[in-house]
C-alpha cells in the first residue's frame, strides 16, 4: 500500500538532547496509525515533526511523495491537534475558526459548510461566541477538533484524541474515526489503549529515541498475555446478546446491568474476538477497566529485550 508519509532516518535533538533517532518507516495511505509510549518518550515530539511544527535535526520526511519542509501547500492537507493548542485564548470560539480558515485560504462557502458540520457533530455550536478562555477544558479539547478537521485534510495528526472528552463525545470521535478509515490517513498519540484498539490498524511503542514494537493487534496478541474484564454499554437492552456471549468460549464470567454487560476474559485477543461478535450499531460504549498501560509497555519491551 503507497504511504502517505515517509521517514527517512529522521532524528529530533532537543536541548542537546536526542528524543528520536534515525527513523525509518512509512505510515500507509487510509490507515489508522497510533502511537504509544510511556511520558518523555517522544510521542509528542513525533507528532510534531509529522505536522511541521518541528524541523528533523537530520532526516527526511515526505508527505505524499514529497519532501516536507514545513511548506503551507503540504500542511493545508494536514489536521493538527497536538500539545501546542492553534486557538487563541483571547479570541471567541468562532474567531478562532474564522483565523485559521483565513490561514489555510479556505473559500467561504466551504468554511461555511464545514464549520455547521463539524460544530453540530462535536456540540461546539452554541459556544461560538464565547471567548476561549472562558471555555472549560473541554469545549477547549472540542475546538482543537474542529479546528484540526476544518478543512477536510487528508491526513490527521492527534495527540490523546479522547482526554478530556465526555462520555458522548467519546463516542462520537471513535464513530468518526470508524467512518473516515481507508479514506484518510490517521497518527495518535495516546496513553489509552482500549478504545482505540477498536479502529486502529497499526501500532508502534517508541522507547528510548526509537521503535521497540511495530504491528497490528494480531501481532500485539502474540506479546501480550493480560487479563482482562471487558465492559460493553448498549444503546437499550439486548437480552439475546447476553445467550449469545455466554455461549463464547473466550469468556471466562459474564455479568448484566440494564444496558451494560461485563464480562472476563483471558486476554486481548480473547476480548477484541468477543467485540468481533457484537454489531456495532448497538454498541453505546466499549470499555476495559483492567488493562494497565504500563504492564502492557513491560510485556512488549519485555518481549523485545528491553526491560
Amino acid at each position: 500500500m503507497e504511504a502517505s508519509i515517509a521517514l527517512k532516518k529522521v532524528s529530533k535533538q532537543l536541548e542537546n538532547r536526542y528524543i528520536l533517532s534515525n527513523l525509518s518507516f512509512g505510515i500507509e495511505t487510509g490507515s489508522n496509525f497510533v502511537v504509544l509510549g510511556r511520558n518523555g518518550q517522544g510521542k509528542s515530539t513525533f507528532l510534531n515533526l509529522l505536522a511541521g511544527i518541528y524541523t528533523p535535526t537530520s532526516g527526511k520526511i515526505y508527505i505524499n511523495g514529497q519532501e516536507f519542509n514545513g511548506d503551507r501547500a503540504l500542511i493545508k492537507n494536514i489536521g493538527y491537534m497536538g500539545d501546542i493548542p492553534l486557538y487563541d485564548d483571547y479570541l471567541s470560539v468562532l474567531e478562532n475558526l474564522k483565523r485559521r480558515s483565513q490561514y489555510l485560504e479556505m473559500p467561504l462557502s466551504e468554511f461555511d459548510k464545514n464549520l455547521k458540520e463539524l460544530g453540530d457533530k462535536f456540540y461546539l455550536s452554541t459556544y461560538f461566541d464565547t471567548p476561549v478562555k472562558q471555555c472549560s477544558t473541554g469545549i477547549k479539547k472540542r475546538l482543537s477538533i474542529v479546528l484540526s478537521l476544518l478543512h477536510s485534510p487528508e491526513i490527521i495528526i492527534w495527540d490523546e484524541p479522547l482526554a478530556n472528552l465526555d462520555f458522548n463525545l467519546r463516542n462520537t470521535l471513535l464513530e468518526y474515526l470508524r467512518n473516515i478509515k481507508g479514506k484518510k490517513t490517521v497518527v495518535i498519540a495516546t496513553n489509552e489503549f482500549t478504545e482505540l484498539h477498536t479502529v486502529a490498524d497499526r501500532w508502534i511503542v517508541l522507547h528510548n529515541q526509537g521503535i521497540r514494537f511495530d504491528g497490528d493487534l494480531e501481532k500485539m496478541t502474540t506479546q501480550v498475555d493480560l487479563p482482562f474484564i471487558g465492559q460493553v454499554e448498549l444503546k437499550k437492552e439486548h437480552p439475546e446478546i447476553i445467550s449469545q456471549l455466554e455461549d463464547l468460549q473466550e469468556i471466562d464470567k459474564i455479568y448484566e446491568t440494564g444496558n451494560t454487560i461485563e464480562f472476563q476474559c483471558r486476554g486481548l485477543r480473547e476480548f477484541y474476538n468477543i467485540l468481533q461478535t457484537i454489531d456495532n450499531e448497538i454498541i453505546l460504549r466499549i470499555s476495559c477497566n483492567s488493562i494497565d498501560l504500563e504492564e502492557l509497555l513491560n510485556q512488549l519491551l519485555s518481549d523485545e529485550g528491553l526491560v
